[in-house]
């Protein structure tokens, strides 16, 4: 996918970016295959692990297969906080929850990166009882993956998570895993030109770029049904803001200051791909 702002009014700065989005998939959730030439041993988190922090109400079941001696549910809201002590590196990041009919469809999973916090959502109803990938990330000492629960009518399951260590810092020299991994944008700078009439108190932009045309497993993509449009917030989280049929939407009366946006795609069976990498514009 390729994403960029056209101005439409005022001078803008924009990053175009070339990024990975692609379902997971005709199920829309990932395969479970870790790094076979990986040279670190994996952290693995589980529920019960002092390193997980929860808030609202989770009940535990050694029912379903649970990694360890049980898994946690949650229904309403709630959230399940897995943060441990690791060395400063690029991780694969995978989760894992049980085989369950009652459990969620549409979870929703954040990842806190050194670059930013990163956002996904994962069918609970299929994949259960293996480790699913949500990515690679560049993770600092104490890194977080929040798995959240919303859902009045489904089971949301923390069963555990998995980091697992392909670059460490520290180490240069070791085998790094050559996948896509995240990439911070630098702060946007304004160039004035001399003479240039002053910006508008608020703007318009369209943001435009390429849909997926394969699934991730390299077959053919042909039930793509839409996209939703996501923007950072103030706490550092991806909030949907629009929806569109085609690779365009149009925002207006932008306020000035920066926007930060990221792109998802959806299949005709409700299947959402993972947010694309970050288009940061300014309005001065």
């Amino acid at each position: 996918m390729r994403a960029n702002f056209s101005a439409n009014s005022g001078r803008w700065h924009f990053m175009p970016l070339i990024v990975a989005l692609a379902f997971v998939g005709s199920s829309g959730a990932p395969s479970s295959t870790l790094a076979e030439d990986s040279v670190f041993s994996p952290t693995v988190v589980d529920n019960a692990d002092a390193e997980v922090f929860t808030r609202g109400t989770w009940l535990a079941s050694a029912a379903s297969v649970p990694y360890g001696e049980d898994a946690i549910y949650a229904q309403g809201r709630a959230r399940a906080v897995f943060a441990p002590k690791v060395s400063p590196g690029y991780y694969n990041v995978f989760v894992r929850w049980t085989s369950r009919d009652d459990l969620s469809a549409r979870v929703p999973i954040i990842v806190k990166a050194v670059d930013g916090r990163y956002r996904t959502f994962v069918n609970q109803r299929e994949n259960g009882d293996q480790w699913n990938p949500l990515g690679a990330f560049d993770l600092d000492g104490r890194p977080k993956v929040v798995v959240k629960a919303k859902s009045t009518t489904s089971l949301v399951c923390a069963d555990a998570v998995m980091f697992e260590l392909v670059e460490s810092h520290g180490d240069p020299a070791s085998e790094v895993d050559t996948s896509p991994q995240p990439t911070a944008d630098p702060e946007p700078t304004v160039d004035p030109e001399p003479g240039a009439e002053p910006p508008a108190e608020t703007a318009a932009a369209t943001l435009i770029w390429e849909g997926p045309a394969m699934n991730e497993d390299g077959t053919q993509l042909e039930d793509l049904a839409g996209f939703n449009v996501y923007q950072k917030s103030e706490d550092g989280e991806f909030v949907w803001v629009a929806s569109a049929l085609e690779p365009q939407v149009t925002f207006e009366d932008m306020p000035p200051g920066v926007h930060t946006y990221a792109v998802s795609a959806y299949d005709t069976s409700g299947n959402e791909s993972y947010l694309s990498d970050e288009v940061v514009t300014l309005i001065p």
